[in-house]
């Protein structure tokens, strides 16, 4: 079953209402709410007294149609068996669950002479709204009227024995404040409350010296200007408290605080705050610290390599504040050439330099620059190798030779150096030289040519002759199929198998066709 969490509404509440003496009087309120709500039942504004004589009962009741589940619809009645003119008053009931609260207030009027409640003290907050209630009772009533702090103030506002005062001023609103309860026969009641003003602190601002670098020293001073004492001050960087590991010191007096800085760190920037409070409230002011730190190397780069037509990513990431950009350049002779997001190589956005498939001409001198304007900035030269693995242009060759010839096989292979080749034949390595054979290598601009010498060529030779280069990067095979011709050789075995008037039937070996075509 799915659950849908809501805050309190409250669906059916009491009105004003008058009673005479000995009646019995039942205020009820219905809320509903995910999870159901709980009453608080409150009299001019202070918990109901054990000995007032109410009964305040609750319970889970069926919910009106449209109003949810039965199991969240809760009802409160407050009851009072046999009214005494000290029953009334203003009645207040309060619906709480998790996500939050709801509240309904009217007053219960209970015929008889006037009379009002002790009051506590009232602590106002200056600058902000104060709203004091008369907590009377006795019906019927002509005027409630509060009397105190200027006198006539366009910041003094009453209704129905609610005094609200806006704007608090210590001077002119703390002090003695009357209300008087006047019944249409002339029947006085006055109770006096006493209303304390405190203030609370007000903060000068904090600001860090500008330019701050690593290393630096510096202080930030925190200055209550007024409000009531004492005052307690906490720190906050990031909104948490300050890390022992910075080694920042605090130091303060009645009204001010301040932190040092002895040695400036990146790990000092941050927003610090300076948190204030007194037994009127609480403030808070903030200020940024940005040390300006040059760039250090957090990835260096360093000279690479890569396969021709491989990939290649070169990480160069530098840290610092404000944080740096990289840049990247590359040498050819005396020129240097700036990089960016569409060359060739092309710099990704985190300041690597990626080669998508390597090229000869990628090869060379590179420079990875980190600077965000606080000196010194970063540089580093750096060598990308573009390794030529061993191949061949092609990779079989046919060759025909008559018997007795002088032949020559002959591969060129292609890469870096070192570069070797090595020949064999039918699988069998053959020597550099023997009696027939001998095997020669010359470099030029196309490369390793290696070239295989067979002198007095016979059938032997025939065959498929491999020649294999190789270097650090890898190796790469040519196959030279050579074919050596001579006269085919006379049948052999010749005879007759069987003889008829109009055929004969012949058998014989097929002789060697000495390769002809």
């Amino acid at each position: 079953m799915l659950l849908l969490y809501s805050r309190p509404e409250l669906v059916y509440t009491f009105i004003e209402q008058a009673v005479q003496p000995g009646s019995q009087v039942a205020l009820k309120c219905s809320a509903v709410g995910e999870p159901p709500p709980r009453f608080r039942w409150s009299l001019d504004g202070q918990p109901i007294p054990s000995h007032h004589g109410a009964v305040i009962t609750e319970g889970r009741e069926s919910s009106p149609t449209g109003l949810g589940s039965g199991n969240n619809y809760v009802l409160s009645t407050l009851s009072v068996n046999s009214a005494r003119v000290e029953h009334g008053g203003r009645y207040e009931c309060r619906a709480t669950n998790t996500h939050g609260s709801v509240a309904h207030a009217a007053r219960l009027n209970v015929y008889g002479p006037p009379y009002i409640r002790a009051m506590s003290l009232v602590k106002a907050v200056a600058g902000s709204e104060v709203i004091i209630w008369c907590p009377y009772y006795g019906f019927p009533i002509d005027s409630v009227k509060w009397e105190g702090g200027a006198g006539t103030d366009p910041r003094y506002q009453q209704m129905d024995g609610q005094l609200t005062i806006t704007n608090v001023d210590r001077n002119r609103d703390k002090g003695s404040w009357t209300c008087s309860v006047l019944t249409p026969g002339g029947e006085l009641a006055r109770r006096e409350v006493q209303v304390t003003v405190v203030s609370p602190p007000v903060l000068s601002p904090i600001v860090f010296p500008p330019g701050l670098r690593a290393g630096d020293r510096s202080q930030l001073t925190c200055t209550v200007t007024s409000g009531d004492m004492p005052v307690y001050f906490s720190w906050l960087k990031d909104q948490m408290p300050i890390s022992s590991a910075l080694q920042v010191d605090e130091r303060g007096a009645e009204f001010y605080s301040m932190l040092l800085f002895k040695s400036l760190t990146a790990a000092h920037s941050g927003i610090y705050t300076c948190v204030v409070t007194n037994t009127a409230g609480k403030a808070n002011m903030s200020a940024e610290l940005a040390i300006k730190v040059p760039p250090y190397w957090q990835i260096e780069p360093s000279d690479t390599a890569v396969l021709l037509n491989g990939s290649l990513t070169v990480s160069c990431e530098a840290r610092g504040h404000p944080p740096p950009s990289i840049y990247w350049t590359k040498f050819s002779g005396s020129t240097e050439t700036t990089l960016g997001g569409v060359s060739d190589p092309v710099v990704l956005t985190n300041g690597s330099l990626r080669l998508e498939s390597a090229r000869a001409e990628h090869s060379g001198k590179y420079r990875c620059r980190a600077d965000n304007g606080v000196s010194p900035p970063l540089s580093k030269t750096l060598t990308i190798h573009i390794n030529e693995p061993a191949r061949f242009e092609t990779q079989s060759a046919n060759v025909t030779a008559k018997l007795g010839d002088t032949v020559r096989l002959a591969c060129v292979a292609r890469g870096d150096s070192p570069l070797a080749t090595a020949w064999s034949h039918s699988g069998r390595a053959l020597p550099n030289s023997d009696y027939r054979m001998s095997i020669s290598e010359t470099r030029s601009a196309e490369g390793l040519r290696s070239e295989l010498v067979i002198e007095r060529a016979d059938r032997r030779d025939s065959g498929v002759y491999r020649c294999q280069a190789s270097n650090p990067y890898g190796r790469s095979d040519h196959f030279v199929h050579l074919a050596v011709q001579e006269p085919p050789e006379p049948p052999a075995n010749f005879r007759v198998l069987e003889t008829t008037s109009r055929s004969v039937r012949l058998q014989w070996r097929r002789p060697y066709d000495g390769n002809s075509p």
